[in-house]
Parts: structure tokens; sequence; C-alpha cells
């Protein structure tokens, strides 16, 4: 008799274990849906470069992506405003490399990252240049950025 009962639970046991034996009977909680948030949508900063105006310096980059704004002529050179979404402090630092790499010489590069604004006057060669970045006046969102350089000298 012991061994008819323990055929009898090992057979149960199996039955209990085996996935499917016990169809329409579920033993555990209710599971609650699933909230699954989507993830916000991150922008993808298209990097552009912009065409610069007619007798623009070389040797004085613009800011890729920008927007061309308005453009100046003076005695020696041009002015350029120009509207980005980036802060005061990415224009900086990508000028500020920038122009390192053409070997300008940077004087007096400030950068205040609480105020959202920057400058930076450089010179090479006897020529000048002067940035300024910061908040634009006009348009929320958006950082405004003004560009003067001398227009290089052609000596022959």
């Amino acid at each position: 008799m012991l061994q008819g009962f323990r055929r009898t639970f090992a057979i149960v046991l199996v039955a209990l274990l085996a996935p499917g034996s016990l169809v329409g009977c579920n033993l555990a909680p209710p599971l609650e849906e699933e909230m699954v948030e989507e993830a916000p949508e991150v922008p993808v900063k298209k990097v552009t470069t912009i065409e610069a105006p007619a007798g623009w310096p070389k040797d004085v980059p613009l800011y890729p992506g920008a927007e061309i704004v308005s453009t100046t002529l003076t005695a020696s050179g041009q002015g350029l405003v120009l509207k980005t979404e980036d802060t005061a402090a990415q224009v900086f630092n990508w000028y500020y490399d920038q122009l390192g790499l053409r070997d300008w010489e940077m004087h007096r590069p400030r950068l205040d990252v609480a105020r959202n604004d920057a400058s930076i006057n450089g010179s090479l060669e006897g020529r000048k240049m002067f940035l300024k970045a910061g908040t634009s006046e006009t348009e929320e969102g958006y950082t405004s950025l003004s560009i003067t350089a001398d227009l290089p000298l052609n000596i022959k």
C-alpha cells in the first residue's frame, strides 16, 4: 500500500510540475499591465557648414549649423551676425579650438557660462578679429554670434 501511495504521489507531483498540466489554473497573482514609457525623442544635431559671404577671410571659420542674420562691410574688413541654438560656451569652445588650429593668437578670451556670454579677441599677421556670443535679444532660445574680421592684406 505504501508503494501505491508513493506511485500516486509521484504521478501527481509530476503532473503539477509539468508545463501545461494545470490548464486554466493560474496560481500566480495577476500581473499588472506593464507601463512602458516611450523614450523622449533626442534631436540629432545636423552639423552643416554655412557658406561664407563673398570676401570673407578663409582663416576665420563660420560656426557650423549657424544661420547668417546679417553682414556688414567696414573700412578694414567685414562683420557678420549669426544665430545658433547652441550655447555661448559651445560656440566659445569651438572657436577657441578652430582659431588655435589656424594660428590665431587669442587675447583676453572670456567665458561666462551662467550668463551665456563669451568673447575672443584674436590677431594673426597684423590682422584682428573679434567674436562675441551671447543670448539673443530678439529670438528666445538662440545664441547670437557677432564676428568682425580684418581682411587679409594682398601685398604683391
